[in-house]
């Protein structure tokens, strides 16, 4: 039986199905709550016992880092609302820190969002991806946050669901909806809102694989977070609701790929014609949004990014070149690196670095050569034209163990985070690092010679 099998019929039936390995448990993320779900004499359990310790341990901190945030937005107005990952380990999984995450999604109404900032960045919250900032009001997410210790990450919404451009107005209707449902409670001496139950399984979780950016696939989480809030939620209710929204068509698809009542659950993510299948069926109630919306949203900003495609596009071919000619990484990178410079202050610097960041990612997209991805260019050529505006930021490597090799990948940081631009925060989490230029301690100058990444 494949890996994936062996994860289908254990989430299906988690009391009948034999467990499969504690490495295939903790590559998958379920290490945490295969442990409070396994008997204690179960000889996988004590293999993950580190898991569940070291999540349940993070979650706490995050707990005691976000109360004072939301407090501090209760003083100024703002009832934030939870909802996802942190919403289901707090409120909805019956054991702390069974359910694993690794942000903390919370929404606020976008006509505070301005404020919600402002008030993080006084009580020292690290604010990155302003999107008022680089002219972009509209998107679904207002801005990342970090808190000093780097425990903490949240993402702040604006609306409940994806969207990429300002013409999207489902989601606006989709998002007041579940405002207008949702319960309000007291949580560490703030007071929070959370979605209705069965917006929480609608909207936060089938919504959101199939109208989002994960494009149909069902995550290792899904069924389990099913199986909590459909304790809540009886299957009428929800279909009622999927009516009352206008997404009982993608709620029937959605159903077809993951229903653990009716025994259904396929993790392998869709191909390439299934996606856009599905996409055609519900372009009725979700308009243009997944590839189309983005594509529309990337159309509606091409006049600003123009500029910055071409000078990208430049760059990736000559950083193409270079890659064949120098195998060396160290040396590439020293050969891209400029002159240090200062670091961009003005007012439009963030817009700068906004486009050039989504230039070299659609130059890199328009001039696919490596099947797997072309992150090892991409990164190239933001480390090298960022480092000639003055940008202090760091080329990264690191290697993860897929289900069948080790796989490699490629980004940007500064101030050790990844770059909020390339949309992938939990890098570090996900990857090993084994390379980084310049070098984040002196010892890595006499480290072997890193594998490049392939994608």
């Amino acid at each position: 039986m494949s890996p994936i099998s062996q994860l289908e019929a254990w989430l299906l039936r988690p009391e009948q199905a034999t467990p499969p390995s504690s490495d295939l448990l903790h590559r998958a993320g379920l290490g945490p709550y295969a442990y409070t779900a396994l008997p204690p004499g179960h000889p996988e359990r004590a293999a993950l016992r580190g898991d569940y310790l070291a999540f349940l341990s993070r979650h706490h901190r995050i707990r005691a880092e976000l109360a004072p945030l939301l407090r501090a937005w209760n003083d100024a107005g703002i009832e934030p609302l939870l909802f996802k990952g942190f919403h289901l380990a707090e409120f909805v999984y019956p054991v702390a820190g069974a359910r694993a995450h690794q942000d903390v999604d919370v929404l606020v109404r976008p006509e505070q969002a301005g404020d919600a900032l402002r008030v993080a960045r006084g009580l020292g919250w690290i604010v990155e991806g302003d999107t008022a900032e680089v002219g972009m009001p509209w998107l679904h997410c207002a801005a990342s946050l970090y808190s000093r210790s780097g425990d903490t990450y949240l993402d702040v919404h604006r609306w409940a669901l994806h969207r990429d451009w300002p013409g999207q107005r489902v989601q606006e209707r989709i998002t007041r909806a579940v405002w207008d449902a949702s319960r309000a409670r007291e949580w560490e001496g703030a007071r929070v809102r959370e979605m209705a139950p069965v917006d929480a399984l609608l909207v936060g979780l089938v919504l959101q694989r199939c109208w989002g950016p994960d494009g149909w696939a069902v995550k290792p989480h899904d069924p389990l977070d099913m199986r909590m809030l459909e304790r809540d939620v009886p299957r009428d209710a929800l279909l009622a609701r999927a009516r009352e929204l206008g997404a009982s068509g993608t709620l029937r698809r959605f159903l077809a790929r993951c229903d653990p009542a009716a025994g259904r659950l396929s993790l392998a993510p869709p191909a390439r014609a299934e996606r856009r299948r599905l996409d055609l069926l519900s372009f009725a109630e979700r308009g243009a949004m997944g590839r189309a919306g983005r594509l529309l949203g990337a159309l509606r900003r091409a006049p600003s990014l123009a500029p910055s495609l071409l000078r990208m596009l430049r760059r990736v071919m000559r950083v193409r070149r270079a890659v064949r000619v120098q195998p060396d990484l160290r040396r590439l990178l020293g050969s891209l690196t400029p002159p240090t410079a200062p670091e961009p202050t003005d007012a439009r610097a963030a817009w700068r670095r906004f486009e050039l960041v989504r230039g070299a990612c659609h130059a890199v997209r328009l001039l696919r050569t490596n099947p797997r991805g072309d992150c090892l260019v991409r990164s190239l050529a933001v480390y090298a034209a960022l480092r000639e505006q003055g940008w202090p930021v760091r080329f990264v490597s690191g290697v993860r163990r897929g289900a069948t090799d080790i796989e490699g990948h490629a980004w940007v940081e500064m101030d050790g985070r990844v770059l909020w631009e390339l949309n992938e925060p939990d890098n570090r989490r996900f990857y090993q690092v084994n390379f980084t230029y310049p070098p984040e301690a002196p010892a890595e100058a006499s480290a072997p010679e890193p594998a490049a990444a392939r994608g």
